[in-house]
């Protein structure tokens, strides 16, 4: 059964569901607008309860529906998250708002690797300033040099009283997540095999507290923003053929570089790459610290980052944690210059007398 052709049983679902991702994109955002936050998390909430509700409708043409459905909807009844959507639409549509409530996660980060130095966490109201946080971690008698190259992570969370301990955003994602399990097993209602497992969460809507954060460098006060640059400039540049004809031209190339292959993929990437920025370093001078990420589809994701300072360096590389997760990347690999105190990655390295080309695979 195709149902995701446009007058396919159950294709008005999938617009429902489709329609919350779009709201929940929408309130991330605006997370830090009350009055938007408020706005798309309603509309979030009625577009989940309306995509079994569209469902519903279309049973008739959905071969043996009601015993198919009859075995999700206890699925649904049992599960507590998904009790509470309904009622939380219920609310919105015949009542009134939800009621949320909000409180910030204070932590201290200034380490690659949090057990080296604990990182220090408490909750606090939303009234209360930056600069009280930091006097409270300073009085905690954390060592001066840990707290000379440490940021303060200040992050939002939603929450409400139902569910205390979840984000608000998550709870809603797994909301989602669920609804897309049913409509991905819509195809085996006339078959009766088991439920087959959903899509999991799209990669806008994954989130681990970074859209959710300020940062604030320890040293200064200062809310601190990270300069990177994303694959978007380096990939329109490079499609562009006068433009990659002009790049080539510049570093010495007659044609784009073929990709060893000697059986080790990954390190065949690093030796491609780590060709290519020789060619760079020596017609510039210099080169970009950039990290590149690879898809389970192969697809490479480039991010160009530009710390300045030590504090810059611990927070991101949780960016780039924060990134691996969103896109379920599966393999790393990092180009930097050599440098004195350079921490370096254990897997496939590459060296040369000014740069260094590293790789891993992911778990």
């Amino acid at each position: 059964m195709d149902t995701k052709s446009a007058d396919a049983p159950g294709s008005t679902a999938y617009k429902r569901l489709f329609d919350a991702r779009t709201h929940w994109v929408r309130a991330l955002e605006a997370y830090f607008s009350p009055e938007d936050f408020r706005i798309e998390i309603n509309a979030c909430i009625q577009a989940l309860r309306n995509v079994t509700f569209v469902l519903q409708a279309d049973k008739a043409r959905i071969p043996a529906f009601d015993q198919w459905y009859g075995e999700w909807q206890s699925k649904l009844r049992a599960d507590a998250r998904m009790k509470w959507s309904v009622a939380a639409r219920n609310a919105i549509v015949k009542a009134r708002d939800l009621e949320l409530h909000s409180k910030l996660r204070a932590s201290l980060v200034g380490s690659y690797i949090e057990s080296e130095v604990p990182t220090l966490q408490a909750e606090y109201s939303p009234q209360i300033t930056t600069a009280k946080i930091l006097t409270e971690f300073r009085n905690r008698g954390i060592p001066a040099e840990y707290l000379k190259h440490a940021q303060l992570r200040i992050e939002r969370r939603w929450v409400i009283n139902d569910f205390p301990a979840a984000e608000f955003l998550e709870l809603l994602a797994y909301c989602w997540t669920f609804l897309s399990r049913i409509l991905n097993d819509l195809p085996n209602a006339s078959i009766g095999v088991p439920p087959a497992d959903g899509w999991g969460l799209p990669p806008c809507m994954v989130d681990d507290g970074e859209y959710r954060s300020i940062w604030v460098k320890v040293s200064t006060g200062e809310v601190s923003f990270l300069d990177t640059i994303s694959s978007a400039s380096i990939t329109e540049e490079c499609q562009d053929p006068t433009k990659q004809a002009a790049v080539l031209e510049k570093y010495g190339f007659t044609r784009l570089p073929m990709l060893p292959k000697t059986g080790n993929e990954l390190r065949d990437m690093a030796t491609y790459f780590f060709e290519m920025a020789k060619a760079m370093l020596k017609v510039d001078g210099h080169h970009v610290f950039a990290v590149m990420l690879f898809t389970q589809s192969k697809q490479a994701v480039f991010l160009e980052l530009r710390p300045e300072d030590q504090s810059d360096k611990y927070r991101m590389w949780r960016t780039v944690a924060s990134e691996v997760k969103r896109i379920q990347a599966r393999a790393l690999m990092s180009l930097l210059q050599n440098s004195p105190g350079r921490i370096a990655a254990p897997h496939h390295s590459l060296s040369g007398s000014d740069f260094f080309c590293e790789g891993g695979l992911l778990g």
